[in-house]
């Protein structure tokens, strides 16, 4: 198994496997959470959010009341704090009422989710349990501490996990909140170990990125990779600003590259270690990470946190990007559709706010909505919490209700994909470039047009075969592994589009001399843009270069802040586009829409034909639009259902397709369109 950041040597599969994953039944039927997971003693110490009352709100968080609200707001899951890395005797009296409330809330039926602060620690408190607790943290180049939330709040320090100690306490803590809460999900939070140039530069860093240096280049690869002889050792890079700032565009040296992945695997072993520690404890507990987001920018590059490593060791993912799902005044549509996909090809629930106190309903209401259109298991997390200084919207109770009336559709639901676009980790990972731009546009550009599609990380291309279309672009550098599976792709049929100059470096950003449109075609002359060659069975087409409506941010702009919310635009040249995909394409696509802009699409499939759901991002009132289809099977009923009712929908035969007119004037934000076949209508 080749590591997921794409550029390392083969390490054997039992490095890197995880007990199984559990599914119990409940993640299928949608999850409706809420949290209180600050307890008191970390709003005291912090200082914000304080109020004279605060000690009666908190008792009333844990009460019985207010457990009876949740239940009437139709909750079944409350995330309740466990540790907050104050110690487990320091906070002894604060598990005590969260044990409390995981009783009261058993007694309702609502499940109860332990949180658990991984990523940083208070010494002030724990030291009274781990005397020698200060020296877990981790510390720069100079000796000091590191302060992952700066000077604010400089009494809490962030955990090396190579540190003798950290992951036996954690141990200690997940066997504590198994034994006491008996949790359906332990949440993980502030899963990460920071940036690259502020990592952890203690001794035990330094023999653990050494010896995985080892491990990871044999000594022919070490020569081939580094140009040492394998007795000289590599030291880690000093890195004294943020990779972007370093190399602008793109990491070139491969210390720094092999450094990256030594960072993600820090992560991964980490989080197997106590995963696999949980499960022998609860077998069924799912795990929930929470790694800050996958918000448009390079999570992998930037903190050296690999999501394609990650997610098939847990069941839930935490995101916390917080764009909200609308048409930007530009023009634009911002969405969280990414993350959604991303992780629910890893059959992942995701957790993501739907609405707080710095947003309205109207913004609530999409954020609940964009959840039961693309979250795989759906999972609605209102923010905050009933009975403290919370924020439950308007729109919250008909969304919950939509979706126990029809829990069936999304406990059936399998998504369905015409095309697959690529997220090639061997050129995105190091990348500060075009190779961002480029792949961000092509997510953008069929998110917009309302396409059937799929994102995929490169270490997934077994799956690509699935698809009828593969659109790749911003994968500048690709290994010969990938190559050749895409030339399988290809000769058995498959459609390729390939946007700009993809392929022309190794997965050592070493120039191959050619792209690889050349080389599929054997340097033959090359096609016209947009037309298609044909390759064995299947067909190529490809564009110059995908071409932003706005100039997309520069490298020097590249910020865990800075999410393109103003370039995530349709792009200059999507008829290109479209006529590329219409040519690798020629019988069609599954599903074409024609609606008002930005009113997007996500496709389905179950057990009586398919759904498509559909979400205005523009606060209209009323929707007219048109689907055309090419099923294997002729649908005879086509109806909308939304949180007002239901709608039948006309059905007209284009040719070889048919065309379902959709057409309500009390559509509001969301609903579900479900077409039947002969055996799948209802009476």
């Amino acid at each position: 198994m080749q590591f997921t950041i794409g550029w390392m040597h083969d390490l054997p599969m039992t490095e890197l496997t995880s007990t199984a994953r559990t599914r119990p039944d409940w993640l299928r039927r949608g999850c409706v959470a809420v949290g209180n997971w600050e307890p008191l003693v970390f709003q005291r110490r912090r200082g914000t959010w304080r109020t004279v009352d605060e000690a009666e709100i908190y008792e009333r968080e844990h009460s019985e009341q207010t457990v009876r609200t949740l239940v009437d707001l139709g909750v079944n899951m409350v995330i309740t704090h466990f540790y907050k890395g104050y110690g487990l005797r320091a906070e002894a009296e604060e598990t005590e009422k969260a044990v409390a409330l995981a009783r009261r809330c058993r007694a309702h039926g609502i499940r109860v989710g332990a949180y658990v602060q991984w990523g940083t620690y208070h010494p002030e408190t724990l030291v009274l349990e781990v005397p020698d607790c200060e020296r877990w943290a981790r510390i720069d180049r100079d000796g000091r501490p590191a302060l992952p939330y700066g000077s604010a709040q400089s009494f809490r320090l962030k955990a090396c996990p190579n540190r003798p100690g950290v992951l036996e306490y954690m141990e200690q803590v997940v066997a504590a909140a198994v034994d006491m809460v008996d949790p359906d999900l332990i949440h993980l939070d502030n899963f990460n170990l920071g940036r690259l140039h502020d990592a952890c530069w203690c001794d035990d860093c330094r023999a653990s990125f050494e010896a995985f240096v080892r491990q990871a280049y044999p000594p022919d690869r070490y020569r081939e990779v580094f140009g040492y002889p394998p007795e000289a050792t590599l030291r880690r890079p000093d890195l004294r600003a943020p990779v972007h700032e370093v190399f602008r565009r793109r990491i070139w040296d491969p210390a720094v590259r092999a450094y990256l992945d030594w960072h993600c695997d820090v992560s991964r072993r980490a989080l197997r270690r106590i995963v696999d520690f949980g499960r022998r404890l609860k077998p069924d507990v799912i795990f929930d990470i929470n790694t800050g987001g996958l918000n448009g920018v390079n999570v992998a590059g930037m903190l050296g946190m690999d999501s394609a490593g990650l997610y098939p060791l847990v069941e839930s993912f935490w995101d916390e990007e917080h764009c909200v799902p609308r048409v930007r005044p530009e023009g634009g549509l911002t969405s969280k559709f990414r993350s959604y996909k991303l992780t629910r090809n890893y059959d992942l629930l995701q957790f993501s706010y739907c609405g707080n106190m710095d947003h309205d309903d109207r913004d609530a209401g999409k954020w609940l909505a964009e959840s039961l259109a693309f979250n795989r298991n759906v999972a609605l997390y209102v923010d905050h919490y009933p009975g403290s200084r919370g924020f439950w919207p308007a729109t919250g109770p008909g969304y919950v209700r939509f979706l126990r009336e029809h829990e069936s559709l999304f406990a059936t639901r399998r998504p369905v994909s015409d095309i697959a676009v690529v997220r090639v980790e061997t050129a995105l990972t190091p990348s500060f470039d075009d190779d961002w731009a480029q792949q961000m546009l092509a997510e953008q550009y069929l998110f917009e047009r309302g396409r059937a599609f799929e994102i995929l990380f490169g270490s997934q291309v077994e799956r690509i075969g699935a698809c009828r279309v593969i659109l790749l672009a911003g994968a500048s550098a690709v290994d010969d592994a990938f190559e050749a599976a895409l030339r399988q792709y290809v000769n058995d049929g498959g459609g390729l589009v390939i946007a700009g100059a993809v392929g022309r470096r190794d997965e050592h950003q070493r120039d191959r001399g050619s792209n690889l449109l050349d080389r599929l075609l054997d340097r033959r002359n090359l096609p016209m843009p947009c037309r298609a060659a044909k390759i064995g069975r299947g067909l190529v087409a490809h564009v110059n270069q995908i071409v932003p409506s706005v100039p997309y941010p520069q490298e020097e702009s590249f910020d865990l802040g800075g999410t393109y919310y103003d370039a995530w635009r349709l792009p200059a040249n999507a008829v290109a586009l479209d006529r590329a995909l219409a040519a690798v394409a020629p019988d069609g696509l599954r599903f074409e829409p024609d609606a008002p802009h930005g009113v997007v699409f996500e496709y389905y499939a179950d057990d009586e034909g398919h759904q498509v759901h559909l979400l205005d991002l523009a606060d209209r009132k009323g929707l007219k639009c048109t689907l055309t289809c090419r099923l294997d099977r002729r649908p005879v009923d086509a109806r909308l259902i939304t949180r007002s009712g239901e709608t039948a929908c006309a059905i007209s035969d284009r040719s070889e397709a048919v065309e379902i007119t959709i057409a309500d004037d009390q559509f509001d934000t969301y609903g579900i369109l479900l077409i039947r076949d002969a055996d799948g209508a209802r009476s």
